[in-house]
Protein backbone atom coordinates (compact mmCIF):
# COMPACT_ATOMS: atom_id res chain seq x y z
CA UNK A 1 0.00 0.00 0.00
CA UNK A 2 2.81 1.69 0.42
CA UNK A 3 4.48 1.55 -2.93
CA UNK A 4 3.49 3.85 -5.33
CA UNK A 5 4.58 7.20 -7.17
CA UNK A 6 2.43 10.30 -7.28
CA UNK A 7 4.32 11.74 -9.99
CA UNK A 8 2.70 8.82 -12.29
CA UNK A 9 -0.89 10.76 -11.88
CA UNK A 10 -2.16 11.56 -15.17
CA UNK A 11 -3.69 15.02 -14.05
CA UNK A 12 0.00 16.36 -12.46
CA UNK A 13 1.94 14.35 -15.82
CA UNK A 14 -0.47 16.91 -17.98
CA UNK A 15 0.30 19.95 -15.74
CA UNK A 16 4.12 19.03 -15.32
CA UNK A 17 3.98 18.98 -19.50
CA UNK A 18 2.00 22.06 -19.72
CA UNK A 19 4.42 23.77 -17.52
CA UNK A 20 7.19 22.64 -19.65
CA UNK A 21 5.69 23.78 -22.32
CA UNK A 22 5.37 27.09 -20.82
CA UNK A 23 9.19 27.30 -19.88
CA UNK A 24 9.68 26.67 -23.45
CA UNK A 25 7.46 29.89 -24.54
CA UNK A 26 9.15 31.92 -22.08
CA UNK A 27 12.58 30.94 -24.21
CA UNK A 28 10.98 31.60 -27.19
CA UNK A 29 9.57 34.83 -26.60
CA UNK A 30 13.08 35.85 -25.48
CA UNK A 31 14.73 34.68 -28.71
CA UNK A 32 11.75 36.18 -30.94
CA UNK A 33 12.31 39.63 -28.91
CA UNK A 34 16.31 39.74 -29.84
CA UNK A 35 17.48 42.26 -32.53
CA UNK A 36 20.57 40.71 -34.21
CA UNK A 37 22.76 42.55 -36.61
CA UNK A 38 22.10 42.27 -39.98
CA UNK A 39 25.10 43.35 -41.90
CA UNK A 40 25.43 43.65 -45.65
CA UNK A 41 27.29 45.32 -48.93
CA UNK A 42 26.74 46.77 -52.33
CA UNK A 43 28.74 46.98 -55.01
CA UNK A 44 28.02 49.37 -58.04
CA UNK A 45 29.53 50.76 -60.95
CA UNK A 46 28.67 53.89 -62.51
CA UNK A 47 30.46 54.95 -65.42
CA UNK A 48 34.10 54.28 -65.21
CA UNK A 49 33.92 54.82 -61.11
CA UNK A 50 33.00 51.77 -58.52
CA UNK A 51 31.20 52.55 -55.18
CA UNK A 52 32.23 49.74 -52.60
CA UNK A 53 28.81 50.42 -49.78
CA UNK A 54 28.85 48.30 -46.39
CA UNK A 55 25.64 49.02 -43.85
CA UNK A 56 24.27 47.54 -40.85
CA UNK A 57 21.12 47.30 -38.97
CA UNK A 58 19.44 46.86 -35.97
CA UNK A 59 15.91 46.92 -35.52
CA UNK A 60 15.34 49.13 -32.33
CA UNK A 61 11.84 48.23 -30.72
CA UNK A 62 10.65 51.31 -29.29
CA UNK A 63 7.07 51.08 -29.56
CA UNK A 64 6.96 47.45 -30.00
CA UNK A 65 3.46 45.68 -29.36
CA UNK A 66 5.31 42.73 -27.87
CA UNK A 67 7.43 44.09 -25.62
CA UNK A 68 5.61 42.41 -22.87
CA UNK A 69 5.39 39.04 -23.99
CA UNK A 70 8.13 37.77 -22.07
CA UNK A 71 6.79 38.72 -18.55
CA UNK A 72 3.22 37.51 -19.53
CA UNK A 73 5.26 34.24 -20.00
CA UNK A 74 7.16 34.50 -17.23
CA UNK A 75 3.69 35.02 -15.03
CA UNK A 76 2.22 31.95 -17.17
CA UNK A 77 4.52 29.96 -15.84
CA UNK A 78 4.66 31.19 -12.36
CA UNK A 79 1.05 30.31 -11.94
CA UNK A 80 1.61 26.97 -14.03
CA UNK A 81 4.36 26.13 -11.20
CA UNK A 82 1.91 27.14 -8.33
CA UNK A 83 -0.80 24.85 -10.02
CA UNK A 84 1.59 21.50 -10.15
CA UNK A 85 2.67 22.08 -6.47
CA UNK A 86 -1.07 22.96 -5.07
CA UNK A 87 -2.01 19.62 -7.51
CA UNK A 88 0.40 17.78 -5.46
CA UNK A 89 -0.84 18.76 -2.20
CA UNK A 90 -3.87 17.62 -3.68
CA UNK A 91 -2.98 14.39 -4.28
CA UNK A 92 -1.10 13.38 -1.23
CA UNK A 93 -4.05 14.90 0.57
CA UNK A 94 -6.29 12.93 -1.64
CA UNK A 95 -4.42 9.41 -0.74
CA UNK A 96 -3.91 10.15 2.52
CA UNK A 97 -7.71 10.14 3.41
CA UNK A 98 -8.36 7.32 0.64
CA UNK A 99 -5.86 5.55 3.12
CA UNK A 100 -7.54 6.36 6.10
CA UNK A 101 -10.86 4.98 4.56
CA UNK A 102 -8.95 1.66 3.16
CA UNK A 103 -7.80 0.91 6.63
CA UNK A 104 -11.02 1.67 8.78
CA UNK A 105 -13.08 -0.58 6.41
CA UNK A 106 -10.66 -3.32 6.69
CA UNK A 107 -10.85 -2.83 10.59
CA UNK A 108 -14.50 -2.79 10.59
CA UNK A 109 -14.68 -5.95 8.21
CA UNK A 110 -11.74 -7.84 10.60
CA UNK A 111 -13.90 -6.82 13.78
CA UNK A 112 -17.09 -7.90 11.73
CA UNK A 113 -15.23 -11.49 10.84
CA UNK A 114 -13.62 -11.95 13.97
CA UNK A 115 -16.72 -11.75 16.62
CA UNK A 116 -18.35 -14.70 13.94
CA UNK A 117 -21.54 -12.49 13.83
CA UNK A 118 -22.83 -14.34 10.81
CA UNK A 119 -21.86 -17.94 12.33
CA UNK A 120 -23.67 -16.61 15.24
CA UNK A 121 -26.85 -15.39 13.57
CA UNK A 122 -27.17 -18.54 11.63
CA UNK A 123 -27.06 -20.40 15.25
CA UNK A 124 -29.46 -18.29 16.15
CA UNK A 125 -31.88 -18.63 12.64
CA UNK A 126 -31.23 -22.53 12.78
CA UNK A 127 -32.52 -22.96 16.00
CA UNK A 128 -35.50 -20.45 15.47
CA UNK A 129 -36.27 -22.86 12.53
CA UNK A 130 -35.86 -26.24 14.50
CA UNK A 131 -38.06 -24.50 17.06
CA UNK A 132 -41.13 -23.36 15.44
CA UNK A 133 -40.75 -26.74 13.32
CA UNK A 134 -41.17 -28.21 16.73
CA UNK A 135 -43.57 -26.30 17.77
CA UNK A 136 -42.06 -24.77 20.56
CA UNK A 137 -42.10 -21.28 19.33
CA UNK A 138 -44.32 -19.20 17.36
CA UNK A 139 -44.35 -17.70 13.44
CA UNK A 140 -43.39 -14.39 14.67
CA UNK A 141 -40.12 -15.57 16.62
CA UNK A 142 -39.06 -17.54 13.61
CA UNK A 143 -39.78 -14.73 11.47
CA UNK A 144 -37.74 -12.17 13.61
CA UNK A 145 -34.86 -14.06 13.86
CA UNK A 146 -35.02 -15.15 9.94
CA UNK A 147 -35.00 -11.34 9.29
CA UNK A 148 -32.03 -10.65 11.86
CA UNK A 149 -29.78 -13.38 10.11
CA UNK A 150 -30.48 -11.46 6.58
CA UNK A 151 -29.77 -8.17 7.80
CA UNK A 152 -26.40 -9.18 9.39
CA UNK A 153 -25.78 -10.82 6.01
CA UNK A 154 -26.80 -7.94 3.86
CA UNK A 155 -24.62 -5.70 6.21
CA UNK A 156 -21.91 -8.19 5.79
CA UNK A 157 -22.24 -7.54 2.13
CA UNK A 158 -21.94 -3.58 2.10
CA UNK A 159 -19.18 -3.63 4.20
CA UNK A 160 -17.26 -5.61 1.38
CA UNK A 161 -18.71 -3.60 -1.37
CA UNK A 162 -17.57 -0.75 0.46
CA UNK A 163 -14.31 -2.13 1.15
CA UNK A 164 -13.71 -2.84 -2.32
CA UNK A 165 -14.52 0.42 -3.32
CA UNK A 166 -12.36 1.94 -0.66
CA UNK A 167 -9.90 -0.27 -3.04
CA UNK A 168 -10.64 1.25 -5.98
CA UNK A 169 -10.70 4.79 -4.46
CA UNK A 170 -7.17 4.58 -2.97
CA UNK A 171 -6.05 3.19 -7.01
CA UNK A 172 -7.98 5.68 -8.52
CA UNK A 173 -5.60 8.36 -5.71
CA UNK A 174 -2.47 6.76 -6.56
CA UNK A 175 -3.58 6.67 -10.64
CA UNK A 176 -3.00 3.46 -10.95
CA UNK A 177 -6.61 1.00 -11.45
CA UNK A 178 -5.57 -2.14 -12.39
CA UNK A 179 -5.51 -5.12 -10.15
CA UNK A 180 -1.97 -5.74 -9.99
CA UNK A 181 -1.76 -3.40 -7.16
CA UNK A 182 -1.65 -4.23 -3.48
CA UNK A 183 -2.58 -7.95 -4.45
CA UNK A 184 -5.99 -8.07 -4.15
CA UNK A 185 -6.77 -10.42 -7.35
CA UNK A 186 -10.53 -11.13 -6.03
CA UNK A 187 -9.55 -12.61 -2.83
CA UNK A 188 -11.85 -11.99 0.26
Amino acid sequence: MNDYNIEDRPDLVALKSKLIQNNLNIELKKRESKSYLNIGGEVRQKGPESFLGVFATIPLRIFDRGQGEILKAEELYKKTSLEVEAKRREIVAEVRAAKRELRSREELLLQYRKIHLIEKNKDIQEKSRLAYIRGASNLVTFLEAERNFLNVLKNNFELIYLYYLSIEKFRASIGKLGNHLLGYEGKN
